[in-house]
């Protein structure tokens, strides 16, 4: 029973509105994509560059080793060089069996087993200037004066591909200053060959090579 003067009171119940579900605007979106681009290309080009990198590495690395082989063929090859006069050489103009200028030399020496085939040998180291290829030709040497080298018949082996100079200097007998652009002297040799090479305008270390003086039968 409800008392006298008593009110009822109204039951209040909490009103529980849906949850707004939580997203992104329009402008945002917009600002994640370019970001997004941005991080992308910046990604994509420092994998390139490092790519580049170690590409120009490895070539480096390369024709450093390349280099070094060559450089010590050519030193154990030159310096063992043997000394050849033709007969009647006075009445030549030139040593056929020694002669060159800055970026050619002919000269007999004597290629070991692991070079190539063995024994004594004339050779003819060339430099083209057009295609900077280092190239020796060689043929089989002939203890018979009056031998004319056939260069068409020679075996060409390219030593470096790619080489941005190479010269060549001799050194005569007139002392440590007397460096020579070519030698042509049809009695006498040179005391020492100095080699400069420059790949990717990187001047490698230069090489002078001292002659052994070893003598051969024309």
């Amino acid at each position: 029973m409800m008392r006298a003067g008593s009110a009822r009171r109204p039951i209040v119940r909490p009103v529980i509105r849906p949850r707004q579900q939580a997203g992104f605007t329009l402008v945002e979106v917009i600002l994640s994509l370019v970001l997004f681009s941005l991080i992308s290309l910046a990604l994509v080009a420092a994998m390139g560059t490092m790519g580049n990198t170690y590409s120009r590495t490895a070539e480096r690395v390369d024709a450093n080793a390349d280099l070094r082989i060559v450089g010590g063929f050519l030193h154990q090859t030159l310096s063992q060089s043997l000394v050849v006069f033709p007969p009647g050489g006075d009445e030549l103009p030139s040593n056929p069996y020694f002669q060159g200028n800055e970026q050619e030399l002919t000269f007999v020496g004597n290629l070991s087993g692991y070079q190539g085939p063995g024994g004594v040998h004339l050779m003819h180291l060339a430099f083209d200037a057009q295609d900077g290829q280092l190239a020796v030709a060689i043929l089989p040497w002939r203890a018979d004066p009056d031998w004319s080298p056939d260069w068409g018949n020679a075996e060409t082996v390219v030593l470096l591909p790619r080489l941005d100079s190479f010269r060549l200097a001799y050194l005569g007998h007139e002392g440590e200053d007397d460096w020579r652009q070519s030698w042509d002297e049809p009695r006498a040799y040179p005391l020492a060959l100095r080699l400069n090479v420059v790949v990717e305008e990187r001047h490698w270390p230069e090489m002078v090579v001292w002659l052994g003086g070893h003598r051969a039968a024309p």
